[in-house]
């Protein structure tokens, strides 16, 4: 209904040759949130009347929408990415080019070029693209699960699996390695077992929260299993997690450590 009634407003204005102009404005600003849903509609209005303050709303959407890939799990289809790309050249919206060309690098470069609307698309934009996906694959290169925490945060991979499907394969191998406790199992002495976990902690941590941040939930499952073999207590748990993530930047992921060893100790308060 929403965007039934802004082609209406659109096609009136147009016939009237911008009669309405103000009553647009009035109309588009309070009585319509500017969405994803409707920006097709929208940025046609604010590219036809020049209209500064409706374009940047417009390219603010784009990129809020973009960056939400690193904090939510979400996917951008190929053939919206391509959309935008195309309303960069139109509408010369190049305050929105940075974030939506490093969401193109996270698609391969077949998935975007399977689309109609990306032949469209000029050659420079298509360049840059093809550099930041280079970039990209050079930067992910990764052996531990520190590294792999630091590209996280540095490179804002997204959350949803259907971004770097062959990095995350690579990085679940490495964190399957990296929990499984070296040289213990159900009949290790409990205070060598102690010792050997207390030395692999840090890297179970790391690990867990790679997994909880890209929804590796098989994967996490592991890092449970550990924990419960190491026969690891609630409380040291929770003072070693608080210790791991005493960084401000993971101030966030500090406070979830309740919660993580509710998980692995199937208890509750």
């Amino acid at each position: 209904m929403e965007l039934i009634i802004l082609s209406e407003v659109f096609i009136l204005m147009k016939t009237l040759n911008g009669l309405f102009y103000s009553s647009y404005h009035s109309l588009i600003r309070n009585r319509f949130k500017i969405s994803d849903k409707n920006l097709d509609i929208v940025l046609s209005l604010a590219n036809e009347y020049q209209t500064a303050d409706l374009l940047r709303k417009c390219v603010e959407v784009i990129n809020q929408r973009v960056e939400s890939l690193s904090e939510v799990s979400i996917y951008i289809p190929p053939s919206r990415i391509v959309t935008y790309l195309r309303w960069i050249e139109k509408f010369n919206i190049d305050d929105a080019k940075a974030c939506v060309v490093k969401s193109a690098s996270y698609l391969e470069g077949k998935k975007l070029q399977k689309e109609p609307g990306y032949k469209d698309i000029g050659y420079e934009l298509k360049l840059e693209i093809s550099y930041a996906r280079a970039e990209l694959l050079e930067s992910l290169f990764v052996v531990t699960v520190e590294e792999i925490m630091e590209k996280i945060q540095q490179l804002k991979i997204p959350v949803s699996m259907h971004y770097l499907p062959i990095w995350r394969k690579n990085i679940t191998k490495i964190i399957r390695n990296e929990v499984q406790l070296k040289g213990v199992d159900r009949i290790t002495p409990i205070l060598y077992r102690e010792k050997k976990t207390k030395e692999q902690l840090p890297g179970i941590f790391a690990s867990m929260y790679i997994c909880d941040k890209l929804k590796l939930t098989r994967t996490y499952e592991v890092c449970l299993t550990s924990l419960k073999l190491s026969k690891i207590k609630r409380a040291d748990f929770e003072k070693g997690w608080s210790s791991y993530f005493a960084d401000i930047s993971y101030a966030k992921e500090r406070e979830s450590g309740k919660l993580h060893a509710l998980h692995f100790c199937d208890c509750s308060y």
